[in-house]
């Protein structure tokens, strides 16, 4: 078979596999990355090598902080860059991709979350002690074993931006007519179940973000004001009256234990500032970031920090303590870049998505897991497939 043939369907397969437990996930994406590295050399024959330079920048920083690192923590920098490699693989491969498999890759991406929604509602109904003696879809079950399906092992907030991005995906679906005349049969409950799913979730970052971002997307693709406040508001109400009956007491509605999470969060960004302090310049090396935090933890009192070794739960500040104020900016030139190029084309779709990575960006460091880079690339790397399309 056609190595980008081949390339295609693993970028399927590893979309769909996004939300699946990590055994299936790892099977695609150690098969893609060998296609990917015997693309390597060809990749700036193409189009998108430009974006793969800027992306090379963003690795030679990363290389040069291991300059900056304690011999002993080397191999903590050497596993922080591989984990980075999808930034450089999936713009390679999908560049060889032809542009009409855009929307199968998207709906794909959107099949799979659907699976992994699938795959916590089992686990729910068959696991006990399940957040307290609730019985929802609370997408953490690695804080539990299951008894009969492999968990999804999903951050919360994180499924919650997969399923907004399926929500988005099943819009810009249905506006093209992908899919057939049966479409909106399929399409329309998968949108459903996924805002179903951000509300059960309860990720406050999801919940303030996504009326925001329908606004955004619909300003651009719609010219009706008046349509555009109607579904803003739908999605409102949908969620006040969520809220207004919720099966758990009230007490137990993670959303409103701000206290107890605020209470965290400042702890880590006061430790994190403190760090910033003394190491704003150069950073503390790109091996050295998780090490000096919880040095840091500990000149702080923050016990919790500590113990649970926590990162800086802002993607900004993580860049800038790694390598300083150059590890920053070619952080930010990465997602800025095709976001100007976005704006610039007025794409309304991936105008949102950017939106979305860098709102969600001010409170998780996606970049520190392998999936939430593979996550990041496949939609960096289906927008300068577009864009190639766009500049025919």
């Amino acid at each position: 078979m056609d190595n980008n043939l081949l390339g295609k369907y693993l970028v399927i397969l590893i979309a769909f596999s996004l939300s699946l437990p990590n055994f299936y996930f790892s099977l695609f994406f150690i098969s893609f990355t060998i296609i990917s590295i015997s693309q390597l050399f060809n990749c700036f024959k193409t189009k998108t090598s430009m974006f793969v330079i800027i992306l090379l920048l963003h690795f030679l920083v990363l290389l040069l902080g291991l300059l900056n690192t304690k011999i002993y923590n080397i191999s903590f920098g050497i596993k922080d860059i591989l984990i980075r490699i999808p930034l450089i693989l999936f713009p390679i491969m999908i560049s060889k991709i032809k542009l009409k498999s855009i929307n199968t890759i998207l709906f794909s991406f959107s099949l799979g979350v659907i699976f992994g929604v699938i795959i916590c509602l089992i686990n729910v109904q068959t696991t006990p002690g399940v957040y307290g003696q609730i019985k929802q879809i609370y997408i953490s079950n690695w804080y539990w074993n299951s008894r009969l399906v492999e968990p999804i092992d999903k951050h919360p907030t994180y499924f919650a931006l997969y399923n907004i991005f399926s929500i988005f995906i099943v819009i810009r679906l249905i506006l093209r007519k992908w899919g057939g005349m049966y479409r909106l049969f399929y399409l329309i409950p998968i949108g459903l179940l996924n805002f179903a799913v951000i509300l059960t979730l309860e990720s406050r970052m999801a919940l303030f973000s996504l009326p925001i971002g329908l606004l955004i997307y619909f300003i651009y693709k719609i010219n009706d004001k008046k349509i555009i406040a109607l579904i803003v508001m739908s999605f409102i109400g949908i969620g006040f009256t969520y809220f207004l009956y919720h099966p758990a007491k009230l007490y137990n509605i993670r959303i409103l234990k701000l206290n107890e999470d605020i209470g965290i969060r400042s702890n880590i960004y006061k430790s994190s500032f403190n760090l910033l302090k003394h190491n704003y310049i150069i950073g503390v090396g790109t091996g050295d970031v998780q090490e000096s935090l919880n040095y840091q933890y500990r000149y702080d009192n923050f016990n919790l920090g500590l113990k649970k070794s926590l990162n800086s739960h802002n993607q900004y500040l993580e860049e800038t303590l790694r390598n300083g104020i150059i590890g920053l900016l070619s952080f930010l030139f990465m997602i800025l870049f095709p976001l100007y190029i976005a704006l610039k084309n007025k794409n309304s779709f991936f105008i949102t998505l950017f939106f979305f990575f860098l709102v969600f960006m001010l409170s998780e460091c996606i970049l520190n897991r392998q999936q939430g880079v593979s996550f990041v690339s496949l939609f960096l790397s289906l927008f300068i497939l577009r864009l190639k399309k766009d500049n025919k």
